[in-house]
């Protein structure tokens, strides 16, 4: 049985990589109407992940503090209302909502849609890499007509980045299913994916990889399209009559190439992929790894309480004038969390005429959601430049904030944290807006006569409020 409360891993708001993940003591949650409380056994991170932490669909997701990922393996400890198809004790795999999150801890509760029984022959470690790497492959194959029943017919598809956590399943899923596959990987890595099964392998920084040009000069009845910076025209000439790229990584570009195909009644099309997998699919997989047909490869294995060593092995490639030397007394983990939450944070304090050489004014600054992942940076640099800093944070954060060197701390959950009112009764000079919810009412009164709000999550409303200042007869 579980207890009243567990640990888990959370982050209190966006960017700050692995240094951002906070051990924390939480209450065990209860399991609703449809719903199963498991016991994690083990989680695999994906790089939505990563991004969700850095804001690809801020404002709206996530909500902080946020216990983040999504690809869970368990046993069933309790069961809500309703549920007949799952008992205590059962071994299972679950995929939780991305933009929710809610498996890196010791418990969590997942809905029964997207839930498999996990045999015997199957590790938790090998289950839990399953759901959204495999259940993505599985689907986008799935979706260009790929059986896996033997009834298919033979055809040609092209993978790309084969050996990411999608594409090693694209490949080995598209081979059990019969097709011819080409697929692309770095040099170091041809090896490895010739030996998942692909037919022909281009490493993807030579010629060939770019044009992706079959080497037996096979044009491509599908590709499955694993990463991004590829346009259109490379795909579109190496595609057969009725080729479709299935991207599983679509940006705005991808919508309006599928609209402009539409247009022209273009037979090729590309087309934006967001899969919805189910409970039928994650037992599909699960039944393949149990018979020996599909083979999880796992990158690296660390426990619960080293969580941020997991999360800062992200693997990237990085434009070099967007990379530096990493000295040897720095690690990884506290590197990791420098690149969004520090320098945006840097790039907003430099914005209103900050120095950190000693040559600056000293100004008042209010920094909101001071313990999120930009906040904390953010405190730390207004100190080293001088500056007089009020912050904003939950209650239980008040004395980190402090000891960052905030000069003046608010709990936002109180009259005075709403009103943002300094207790020595300063106008602020800047504010560097963290969060969200704010309006610019609540901050115009607490302003000086020159203030400025940087919003580091600018919604409508605000661009709005920005404009009326520009334009008003007193600005």
């Amino acid at each position: 049985m579980a207890g009243k409360s567990m640990h888990a891993f959370c982050y209190e708001g966006y960017g700050g990589g692995a240094a951002a993940l906070k051990k924390v003591e939480i209450p065990v949650p209860t399991p609703k109407k449809g719903e199963i409380l498991v016991k994690v056994e083990a989680v695999s991170i994906n790089p939505v992940d990563w991004k969700i932490q850095n804001g690809v669909m801020r404002p709206l997701y996530p909500k902080f503090p946020c216990v983040p990922l999504s690809d869970v393996a368990g046993e069933v400890v309790n069961i809500g209302a309703g549920v007949n198809d799952f008992q205590p004790g059962d071994k299972i795999v679950t995929l939780l909502s991305v933009t929710v999150g809610g498996g890196l801890a010791e418990y969590t509760v997942a809905p029964t849609n997207r839930i498999a029984k996990r045999p015997h022959e199957v590790s938790a470690i090998e289950a839990a890499s399953l759901p959204i790497a495999a259940g993505t492959a599985f689907k986008a194959l799935e979706s260009v007509g790929a059986k896996f029943d033997g009834t298919g017919k033979p055809f040609n598809v092209l993978i790309t980045a084969a050996s990411g956590g999608v594409g090693q399943f694209a490949v080995q899923l598209a081979k059990l299913a019969g097709l011819h596959v080409t697929a692309t990987c770095g040099a170091r890595n041809i090896d490895f994916v010739k030996s998942l099964g692909a037919d022909e392998v281009l490493d993807y920084r030579t010629p060939e990889g770019e044009s992706l040009k079959s080497p037996s000069g096979k044009k491509y009845d599908a590709v499955v399209h694993c990463t991004v910076g590829i346009a259109w025209s490379v795909f579109e000439k190496n595609l057969s009559e009725n080729g479709k790229v299935i991207d599983l990584t679509p940006g705005f570009s991808s919508f309006v190439t599928l609209a402009l195909k539409k247009i022209t009644f273009s037979k090729k099309q590309l087309v934006p992929f967001l899969p919805n997998i189910g409970s039928k699919d994650l037992e599909f997989l699960v039944g393949l790894v149990k018979d020996g047909k599909l083979k999880p490869v796992i990158d690296s294995k660390h426990p619960f309480d080293k969580a941020p060593e997991a999360w800062a092995k992200k693997y990237a490639v990085a434009p070099a004038n967007q990379a530096a030397k990493l000295p040897q007394e720095v690690p990884p983990v506290e590197a990791s969390g420098l690149p969004v939450a520090a320098t945006t944070a840097l790039k907003a304090l430099q914005l209103v005429g900050t120095k950190f050489d000693g040559t600056g004014k000293p100004l008042y600054v209010l920094i909101t959601a001071a313990s999120g992942g930009v906040g904390l940076y953010a405190v730390q640099l207004a100190k080293l430049a001088n500056l007089h800093v009020t912050a904003t944070c939950g209650p239980r954060n008040i004395d980190l904030v402090k000891s960052l060197g905030a000069d003046e701390v608010l709990d936002y959950q109180t009259p005075e944290g709403e009103s943002l009112k300094s207790p020595g009764g300063k106008k602020y000079d800047v504010v560097i807006y963290g969060s969200g919810g704010i309006a610019w009412s609540v901050f115009e009164p607490n302003l000086s006569e020159n203030g400025k709000v940087i919003d580091l999550n600018p919604d409508f409303a605000n661009i709005v409020s920005s404009l009326e200042e520009t334009t008003s007869p007193n600005s």
